[in-house]
């Protein structure tokens, strides 16, 4: 299972970049098409020091123990957002704006070489976006294809770590890129293949439905999504998700938002195809007054697991006939502020993500809950270059309330173009 969290985990993050890359994307015509490429490189010089305790923490803790040899160590890799080339075309034609997206996403960190992939696949080139919009402003916009999901979507891209690390450097779960509040105050989107409408902005408020293709069974005992020791997970419906959301603007500027997922998945074990129904809720609400800026969030859900959606969903058979799933729930918030009249941004964020066991379920030292606390200094060296300096300090627990914990300080810059 572990090898698959690294797989999955390698996904974590980087739809943001097109927020800030549009401003700067590289543009042209060729005839009736509006062609641009952005994208952006970054990479950061990380630390990280494991705490003296030596609690056995089940599951998938972000804090290293000394229980599982866990050494300090020093990493040069991407954050929580990989370096990213995104290309678009669109065009206008019979009254129909259509256009089409594609998102490569390489991570930096080799772990057993250093010339191509290793051996766990911890280089790679991901297509992250591949997708298709028809749509007119009169009565909103079709998505067709593999994009970035709704529910979490916007809590990640408004976290302050997309510009540097947050929890998961390097040797906490040795994978490609980092997890910034990813499994320490909120759930990660992913991105997944999608059938969506979202109407005009009605006022600055918009509406936003998603049918999704489930998380099911890889063919090789672990599941995508959904991680059940050797049970086989089959999706004959789809998963739905939708959000609502209201952008303000004036003296004080901003977006509101609530949101929610349902997916429902047949779990081959007994009784015969048991049914887990897997739902959740989030809402949240970030906002600017002049140089301050400030977020609150929170999610609950249950059958979604923790960190990425159904990671530790379910137990499987606890009885040996009934599929239970865990309760899971977390909160965030996060401050920033530009200083007047300089390049400089101090931000300090707070998050912690619970499980709860399932119901008949005993296992003390399986994960009860991971939170981080960072603080972070960017500095706008040009509009397209931000240098980052940061501190994380990560606790996990056990259900027995025994904790790990782990600091790590880290130093790098990315770059959008």
């Amino acid at each position: 299972m572990r090898n698959r969290v690294k797989e999955l985990v390698i996904v974590a993050a980087a739809l943001a970049v097109l927020a800030p890359a549009a401003a700067r994307a590289v543009e042209w015509k060729a005839g009736a098409w509006d062609l641009s490429f952005s994208g952006n490189v970054n990479a950061f010089g990380t630390y990280q020091m494991c705490g003296t305790s030596t609690a056995v923490i089940q599951g998938v803790p972000l804090a290293c123990s000394k229980a599982t040899g866990s050494p300090n160590q020093f990493s040069i890799e991407s954050g929580l957002l990989p370096s990213a080339l995104v290309l678009g075309a669109k065009t206008r034609a019979r009254d129909l704006d259509t256009a089409v997206t594609l998102g490569l996403y390489p991570g930096l960190h080799v772990s057993d070489t250093r010339t191509g992939a290793g051996s766990n696949n911890n280089f790679s080139v991901d297509v992250r976006q591949l997708f298709l919009t028809v749509g007119d402003k009169s009565w909103g916009t079709i998505k067709l294809g593999k994009d970035l999901g709704l529910f979490g979507s916007d809590v990640i891209l408004s976290d302050m770590l997309l510009l540097g690390v947050g929890a998961g450097s390097h040797n906490s779960l040795n994978h490609n890129v980092t997890l910034g509040h990813i499994g320490s105050g909120y759930i990660y989107a992913d991105w997944i293949p999608q059938l969506s409408y979202m109407t005009p902005s009605l006022g600055g408020l918009t509406f936003t439905v998603a049918v999704v293709e489930g998380f099911s069974n890889n063919g090789d005992n672990g599941v995508t999504g959904f991680l059940v020791d050797n049970v086989n997970v089959r999706n004959p419906t789809p998963g739905v998700q939708g959000r609502v959301a209201y952008d303000f603007s004036g003296p004080v500027s901003g977006r509101a938002w609530a949101g929610g997922m349902y997916q429902n998945a047949k779990l081959d074990a007994p009784p015969a195809n048991p049914s887990l129904n897997s739902y959740a809720g989030e809402a949240g609400v970030k906002m600017n007054v002049g140089g301050l800026g400030a977020m609150a969030y929170g999610y609950v859900g249950e059958g979604i697991g923790t960190t990425l959606i159904g990671l530790d969903a379910t137990p499987g058979t606890v009885d040996g006939h009934s599929i239970e799933a865990r309760e899971s729930y977390g909160y965030l918030g996060q401050v920033t502020y530009q200083i007047p009249s300089t390049r400089l941004r101090p931000g300090v964020s707070y998050g912690k993500s619970y499980l709860n066991l399932a119901k008949g379920e005993v296992n003390p030292q399986f994960l009860r809950s991971n939170e981080l606390v960072s603080t972070a200094l960017f500095y706008s060296v040009t509009d397209a270059l931000t240098m980052t300096v940061e501190y994380d300090h990560v606790r996990s627990a056990n259900q027995a309330g025994f904790e790990a914990n782990a600091n790590s300080i880290a130093l790098g810059g990315i770059f959008f173009f």
